[in-house]
């Protein structure tokens, strides 16, 4: 850019920062200005919008003040007439009004009549929900507005909305009074009557409910947020470079804001302002581009036409080169000066150019070396660096590489202070490798020339060095080592026999696992044929021609082979079984050797062969047991099916094995069956499954047992089931007899007792049936004499002293005593024998031999009647039964035996401590109770206790404490059996000494699905 342009355009800038300043101290001062007169007078728009509310409000309570002060309208207060409303209040008159609602109220506040017009279905007698809780009715705003006695206008939030409101008081037409009530009518500012206002004030007008902000436009909604903390402040906002805004709050009836107001105004005179200031500044600039062309064209003669010519001889003299041109400027000012300074400058370029020359030269060879070259001082700074220099450290520039220490470099201060040694001492190194670290940290490895610049005294000055990088080939070699090193720590360290031969066969390297194996040292191999020295012969003995051996045909056609079944031989002459692969080893297309890798099976051919054995031993095993044995895998198929299980189910091996259990035609409760192998796999335990219904092959049917046990790897893995089963028919046979033994015997035991309970009510019953027998016949005689008399009272009168000897014969105060007592005490009689015969048919036929829900109570209750005889010379028995007990899951009569068995067991117990010849007697208590999921039955007596040596085997079978005779040993057995395995309860037992004993038995309430189901036999 010329001098001339940036005169030019320093005096542009000039001028045009004098005019911003002059054009932003003006706007600053005459639109502020503006602004605020404009902000005042919208400030009076919005006070005449106010005004305009005040004065709709007024004419809307002068439109009502004809209605309330009226004597009709009184007594329409006090009693409301259709009458009043039709010739008042038509909707016609109501709609010229410009009303949409209007309301009558009494003293009380009470609505007398209202109606309101609605848009979509015209004018109703119905007034908008809330309208009276909307106006704050009570003691507060409407109270005051119904009594002012003038009325009362303003803003009001309706439920429709915001609306101007008015309300009257009700007055005689005398105007003097008690008011009976108010007039309130409204008109809602909708849309159309905020235009008619908008109109009336000349005006652009809007309005909003202050509630919800939410839904105002954004700058209404900021307008009300700062209105609402300021509300006697006027909120103005441009809404656009045209127009301004300004915002208050309209305040209700009762002096809170209820609405926001808007008033937009033109911005006429700010906008006639701001064309003055823009007129003003045209002016201002046409004069200032005047002057300034004046000033231009002064200094241009003055100052700039010399320069000119001076620069076009600097620039002659630079084009051609020749520096013995001198310039020449007229005058004596500071241009002439600076001409003769010039021209000083061209004497001493000229005499510098040929020195110039030569460092030139000398800095070209400098920088395009491709070694790493520096000259730095005896401290370290380096003076002067070539490109080289700067990658082989990795600086960024060589500005960076000048900046940076040159002992910096050195990865410590040992390896620095060695180098500078050895420099002193030789003065010179050559072909010198030295280690330094490059910027990013990065270590490097270098061979250097160095040179070194001495003082007098020996003291080094400077240092000149030429460096090349050799870190890429030292990494080459090390890498070269260490594969090397980790090719033969990886061939010693494989189990593997690992050998390499050559095209010709010969062994080219050796791992020590193979010269383990064949018993030969290294340099016994290396070197000859690996055919000749480990494959010569086969397993049987015969030779091993080499043209079949495998790794020769792989040396010649290049394909890799996988062999097993051979032996190679050992230096001793022994042989060993291998498994070995002959892998090519390529050049290109070329084949230039092979690697085998071989491994001793001998310890694998042992362990197949112990497997085989072991195999054999436990199919031997599995078909000796003479359990049912079915063997499962994880799918649920079978596996293993011994003899016994073809026995039993009539199905052979062949049938079933690799099938799925459940298609394999066993006939037997398979629901029960698949549970206990649900439960097996979800417990990873055994579970046992007794009771399973099967078809004999027979045709008859049976009872199984059976045991599924979960088979596991050691990793965890799920390998299937097996399941043991026994034919359990027998032993259920068995197990039933005994219980009807059990059963028997105790009926045996109650025989003589139920006997002597039935026997005792009977004897009354038989004396009375006597007694009523006699009596019976002298009545039969009183009556027939009776008869008598009535034929005798046909043909005269009756005697009244033989009616009388009659009577008396008949002694019918004795018999009419007697008789109602003989039958009372027969029928109490037979009642007793009656129950005592239910209880024995509860006892001994409860019917049902599968679980259900019954009255745990009722079956308690049976067994103590049935068993009186038992304990009422010995004990007093007490029942504490818990009516709330719900029934309780169970086969009755197996609770029955359980409770019976209890109750003699605490009989001949409590036997042993009382005198029975002196009346003593001890006490049994029967409770039953719910605790949990569990109904519970107590059985405490005061017996002798059980010692507690003894406690651990009281449900042992045919173990007992009692007397030849007394006992078999099996009643606890039973009851444990019957409790425990058959109902999945619990029984316990607590004992002290010479105190006595408890047994609480435990009964679920809510048994298992399928134990609900299950079948008891």
């Amino acid at each position: 850019m010329t001098l001339k342009k940036k005169v030019l355009q320093l005096f542009g800038l000039t001028a045009f920062c004098m005019g911003t300043v002059f054009l932003v101290a003006l706007k600053t001062i005459v639109l502020n200005s503006l602004l605020a007169h404009e902000k005042m007078h919208l400030a009076a728009d919005v006070e005449r919008v106010l005004y305009l509310f005040t004065e709709e409000g007024r004419e809307l309570q002068a439109k009502i003040s004809f209605l309330a002060q009226r004597d009709d309208t009184c007594a329409f207060v006090r009693r409301p007439s259709p009458d009043y409303v039709r010739s008042n209040l038509p909707d016609a008159v109501l709609g010229a009004q410009r009303l949409d609602l209007i309301a009558f109220i009494d003293s009380t506040g009470k609505v007398v009549w209202g109606k309101a017009f609605y848009r979509d279905q015209g004018w109703r007698p119905v007034l908008p929900e809330g309208f009276l809780g909307s106006l704050a009715a009570g003691e507060g705003c409407f109270s005051r507005m119904a009594k002012a006695p003038g009325g009362l206008s303003g803003l009001g939030l309706l439920p429709g909305g915001p609306a101007l409101v008015a309300a009257v008081p009700v007055m005689p037409g005398t105007g003097t009074g008690p008011s009976p009530g108010a007039v309130i009518a409204g008109r809602y500012l909708d849309p159309e009557e905020v235009k008619h206002l908008a109109r009336k004030a000349g005006l652009t007008l809007d309005v909003w409910a202050l509630t919800p902000i939410e839904k105002m436009p954004p700058d209404a909604a900021m307008a009300a947020q700062a209105l609402l903390k300021d509300p006697e402040k006027l909120y103005a906002r441009l809404l656009s470079p045209e127009a301004i805004a300004g915002y208050t709050l309209a305040k209700g009836l009762c002096g809170e804001p209820v609405l926001l107001l808007r008033v937009t105004a033109p911005r006429t005179v700010y906008q006639q302002g701001q064309r003055s200031l823009l007129y003003l500044f045209v002016i201002f600039v046409a004069v200032g581009a005047l002057l300034g062309g004046i000033t231009i064209f002064a200094f241009y003669q003055t100052v700039l036409s010399r320069l000119a010519y001076l620069n076009a001889a600097v620039r002659r003299i630079g084009m051609e080169g020749d520096l013995t041109t001198r310039v020449t400027v007229a005058g004596n000012d500071e241009l002439a000066d600076f001409a003769r300074e010039i021209n000083k400058m061209l004497a001493a370029l000229e005499q510098s150019k040929q020195l110039r020359e030569s460092e030139e030269r000398y800095r070209a060879l400098f920088d395009q070396a491709l070694t790493g070259n520096y000259i730095a001082l005896a401290y370290g700074r380096v003076l002067l660096c070539n490109p080289a220099y700067v990658r082989m450290f990795g600086f960024s520039s060589c500005d960076e590489a000048l900046a940076t220490d040159f002992f910096s470099l050195f990865p410590d201060e040992a390896a620095k202070e060695a180098f500078l040694g050895l420099l002193r001492e030789k003065k010179k190194l050559e072909l010198h490798e030295a280690t330094f670290r490059r910027r990013d940290g990065q270590l490097i490895t270098v061979v250097q020339n160095v040179i070194g610049t001495f003082d007098q005294r020996g003291e080094l000055l400077q240092l000149q060095g030429y460096l090349f990088d050799i870190t890429a080939r030292k990494k080459a070699e090390e890498a070269l080592a260490r594969a090397k090193r980790q090719n033969e720590l990886l061939l010693e360290a494989v189990g593997e026999g690992i050998y390499g031969v050559d095209p010709e066969g010969k062994t080219t390297f050796v791992n020590p696992a193979a010269l383990q194996m064949t018993g030969y040292a290294a340099e016994e191999v290396i070197g000859l044929q690996q055919h000749a020295m480990l494959h010569h012969t086969r397993a049987d003995g015969t030779p091993y021609p080499e043209a079949a051996c495998p790794v020769h045909a792989t040396l010649r056609d290049g394909q890799p082979r996988s062999v097993t079944g051979e032996v190679f031989w050992r230096k001793d002459g022994s042989s060993f079984p291998v498994d070995y692969t002959c892998t090519p080893v390529r050049e290109g297309e070329k084949i230039v050797g092979a690697v085998v890798v071989f491994r001793d099976v001998t310890a694998r051919q042992r362990a197949e062969q112990a497997l085989r054995e072991a195999h054999t031993q436990i199919k031997q095993l599995v078909a000796s047991i003479s359990s049912i044995l079915i063997g499962l895998d994880a799918d649920g198929c079978v596996k293993h099916w011994n003899g016994p299980a073809t026995e039993t189910f009539g199905l052979a091996a062949e049938a079933v094995v690799g099938r799925p259990l459940s298609a394999s035609g066993i006939e037997w409760e398979w629901e029960k069956v698949a549970r206990g192998i649900a439960a097996c796999r979800e417990r990873q335990e055994p579970v046992r499954v007794d009771d399973v219904r099967y078809l004999r092959r027979d045709g008859k049917p049976g009872f199984l047992g059976l045991t599924v046990t979960p088979l596991v790897s050691e990793e965890g893995e799920h390998l299937g089931y097996v399941i043991l089963a026994a034919d359990i028919t027998e032993r259920k046979n068995e197990e039933t007899q005994r219980v009807l033994r059990q059963k028997l015997e105790s009926l045996g035991q109650l025989a003589a007792g139920i006997a002597h309970e039935i026997n005792t009510p009977m004897q009354y019953v038989g004396d009375n049936t006597t007694f009523l027998q006699d009596a019976f016949a002298a009545l039969s005689q009183f009556v027939a004499r009776c008869q008598e008399f009535v034929a005798q009272g046909e043909s005269g009168v009756v005697p009244a002293d033989e009616l009388a000897v009659a009577l008396a014969a008949l002694d019918w105060e004795f018999l009419g005593t007697e008789i109602p007592k003989a039958l009372e005490q027969s029928l109490e009689g037979i009642g007793r024998v009656r129950k005592l015969v239910l209880a024995m048919k509860e006892f001994a036929h409860p019917g049902k031999k599968e679980k259900a829900p019954y009255n745990l109570n009722r079956a308690v209750e049976s067994t103590v009647t049935i068993s009186r005889n038992e304990w009422k010379y010995v004990a007093d028995l007490e029942m504490d039964l818990d009516p709330d007990l719900p029934p309780v899951p169970c086969v009755v009569d197996e609770i029955n035996q359980v409770v019976l068995n209890m109750i003699i067991n605490a009989v001949h117990a409590i036997e042993t401590v009382v005198n029975k010849e002196v009346g003593e007697k001890g006490k049994i208590i029967i409770r039953t109770r719910r605790e949990g999921d569990f109904a519970k039955i107590e059985i405490s007596d005061t017996g002798s206790g059980i010692p507690p040596a003894i406690i651990d085997r009281i449900f042992d079978p045919f173990f007992t404490t009692k007397e030849v005779g007394k006992g078999s040993g099996q009643g606890l057995a039973i009851a444990h059996d019957i409790i425990v395995n058959k109902h999945r309860g619990n029984i316990t037992v607590e004992s002290e000494v010479g105190k006595g004993t408890t047994f609480t038995v435990y009964l679920p309430l809510n048994p298992p699905e399928e134990e609900r189901r299950e079948q008891v036999t």
